[in-house]
């Protein structure tokens, strides 16, 4: 399961690899929400290629490298 070391988020990262299209408000191109387990319950893709988001269901520790609530890269997966 993802924490982030910085605040404690263990809920929603993003993706610093992947970079939003400008139609979408959001800065990030790939977000993901886990539960308490560890297994990501949703993924918010914003313009990750398919075989992107796909692969990110399979290996989200290649991905999620971004804690959504205050942005350090400082996780432990």
């Amino acid at each position: 399961m993802p924490r982030c070391l910085n605040c404690g988020n263990t809920n929603r990262f993003v993706s610093s690899q992947i970079v939003s299209s400008r139609r979408h408000h959001e800065p990030h191109g790939l977000a993901g929400q886990f539960s308490d387990d560890g297994g990501i319950v949703h993924l918010e893709n914003n313009n990750a290629p398919l075989e992107s988001y796909n692969e990110a269901w399979q290996t989200p520790e290649k991905y999620f490298d971004t804690c959504h609530n205050c942005g350090s890269q400082n996780l432990l997966w």
